[in-house]
């Protein structure tokens, strides 16, 4: 037994996990038994919302059993943090249970029967489970298709040496605190390494050469064409930052 998604579901699926970046989305799939296969060839995307919750409202629902196919509704789909690139309970969290096991579908376990869930982990791929209400069962499916192992595991390689360097940028620049307890962005390396543009600042360049407390009292906190901008310690300015 497995879900299968048609080429278009899927192309449409990974569209939708690109545009929303990482937040969550969810919505209700269509789907048809061709023998062991639970192939879904439609879905509707009801929900984008934070990055680790997402909600499906029922007058959502209601339109959607006006369509000819509404009893192929059988599919919920959504996307979360958490779950590996293999089936199992692993892959859903206690809301997801709850979810599945007191309203699937938005409807009534008993009436509903049965259903199948299909969750987007972390790992880029899409892991399933089918739920048999009525006998209180569940059976964790692969769900097809699936991407190459290696394309995974390259991309994984490539996200952690972009990180690697970029801990190693940030680590050879500093903060430059005043005596007035206000920062700024300052780098400790040649001016070859400026993203900031400190080195092209007069004004920068006059502070770094000032009496830091006696500038900052006079000529920045008087100043209009300084915006605070409030950090959740100190407040940052907004003129040398670009924004």
């Amino acid at each position: 037994m497995k879900i299968q998604l048609t080429p278009s579901v899927i192309h449409d699926l990974e569209a939708v996990a690109a545009q929303v970046g990482g937040l969550e989305f969810s919505g209700f799939g269509f789907a048809e038994w061709k023998g062991d296969t639970l192939e879904m060839y439609d879905f509707v995307l009801l929900n984008v919302g934070s990055e680790v919750f997402t909600e499906i409202k029922s007058k959502l629902i209601l339109p959607l059993l006006d369509r000819p196919d509404h009893k192929n509704m059988r599919v919920w789909l959504h996307r979360h943090p958490l779950g590996s690139d293999k089936p199992g309970p692993h892959n859903w969290s206690a809301t997801d249970e709850n979810t599945i096991q007191t309203s699937p579908l938005g409807g009534v376990p008993e009436m509903v029967g049965w259903s199948a869930s299909i969750v987007r982990t972390p790992y880029g791929v899409w892991v399933g489970r089918i739920d048999n209400h009525r006998k209180k069962t569940v059976r964790h499916v692969e769900v097809f298709p699936q991407p190459h192992p290696e394309i995974i595991t390259r991309a994984w390689e490539l996200l952690q040496d972009y990180r690697a360097k970029q801990m190693s940028h940030l680590s050879s620049h500093r903060l430059l605190s005043t005596g007035a307890g206000y920062q700024v962005f300052g780098v400790e390396n040649d001016e070859d390494d400026d993203p900031l543009g400190v080195y092209d600042d007069p004004e920068m360049e006059e502070w770094l050469e000032s009496d830091e407390e006696e500038f900052l009292d006079d000529d920045l906190e008087d100043d209009e064409d300084y915006q605070p901008i409030h950090s959740r310690r100190q407040p940052f300015y907004r003129r040398w930052f670009g924004g």
